[in-house]
């Protein structure tokens, strides 16, 4: 599968990132990046960071994208991933990374007509852009499937609304109207995504593997920001669970429904609406996943992110 990953690292988005690189079913052909968790200069440092980690021999182009939303002022989460995004991890060393993510993102649609999925894990601003500057090359991405949204609240930024959505609702309500194949992975499938203190303690005894103290550092800083608010030390793992579907379709149980996004209000913003009434025709329909397999997902999780060999593209 030709991927095209669209992030904002994050410490979930950083995991999702190793779990893609060690997936023999992929081959990324760029990671772009957006301002969310933390600001678009640290989101593309972060990626590069994850790359050395990830120690991929052909790895991808890390490209430069969107610093600001589209009509509102920028939403960070550095209470979750720390100052830094990526639990204090970032070496400050140097990076090289480009700059035009949106005009990747089509480059690459035209490229590859119906050979490219877009993976959105952060906000979609970078891929509302792409829509709006070239809505034919966009059309010509085999699907996009987005970390985002929740149907049933509570949200985790507001009552009832989830990060990604909060932090750009306008750009998720022109994704979310785009005729491209859509499908959603919101929190409330990603919740289930739980991963514990135990097990992980439990899968590092006796691992090797280099980065393994680096997953178990993004991981405790996840630990303690969940364990400020539920008294326990877990994490959810919203963007690897959505890594893993757009990866293996066959994993998860979808369903469509007619949606549209809510963009104002201080609260309101990014919440999905679902229209129920019979015969009304608000919002789109959209595919959404419903159910995963979630032992075989963590199975996965387990051997690409802490023991799986690096992958990168191949020439």
């Amino acid at each position: 599968m030709r991927l095209i990953i669209d992030t904002d690292p994050g410490i979930d988005d950083a995991l999702a990132l190793l779990y893609a690189l060690a997936s023999p079913e992929a081959r990324i052909e760029a990671i772009t990046t957006v301002a969310g968790n933390v600001n678009a200069v640290k989101t593309t440092r972060n990626a590069q960071h994850v790359l050395r980690h990830a120690g991929v021999a052909n790895p991808p182009p890390v490209i430069r994208g969107c610093g600001e939303p589209l009509r509102r002022q920028p939403v960070y989460a550095e209470h979750v991933h720390g100052e830094d995004g990526l639990a204090g991890q970032w070496d400050g060393g140097e990076h090289a990374y480009g700059e035009g993510a949106v005009d990747e993102i089509l480059r690459l649609a035209r490229a590859y007509p119906g050979e490219i999925t877009l993976l959105a894990l952060g906000p979609l601003t970078n891929v509302a852009c792409a829509l709006a500057a070239d809505a034919a090359a966009f059309a010509l991405l085999r699907e996009v499937v987005v970390m985002g949204g929740v149907l049933q609240p509570p949200g985790n930024i507001t009552p009832v609304a989830e990060f990604n959505f909060h932090a750009d609702p306008h750009a998720a309500r022109d994704v979310l109207r785009s005729p491209v194949p859509l499908t959603i992975v919101p929190l409330d499938l990603t919740r289930q995504a739980l991963l514990s203190r135990e097990m992980l303690d439990a899968w590092l005894e006796g691992c090797a593997a280099p980065r393994a103290r680096f997953v178990a550092a993004l991981c405790h800083q996840y630990f303690r920001f969940y364990a400020s608010m539920h008294g326990r030390e877990f994490c959810y793992l919203h963007d690897p669970l959505a890594t893993a579907i757009a990866l293996e379709p066959a994993l998860a149980v979808t369903g469509t429904l007619r949606l549209e996004i809510e963009t104002e209000g201080e609260m309101a913003a990014g919440m999905v609406v679902r229209d129920l009434r019979p015969g009304r025709q608000t919002g789109r329909e959209v595919r959404v996943v419903r159910e995963c397999r979630m032992a075989e997902f963590f199975e996965r999780f387990r051997a690409r992110v802490l023991n799986g060999p690096g992958s990168g593209r191949e020439e």
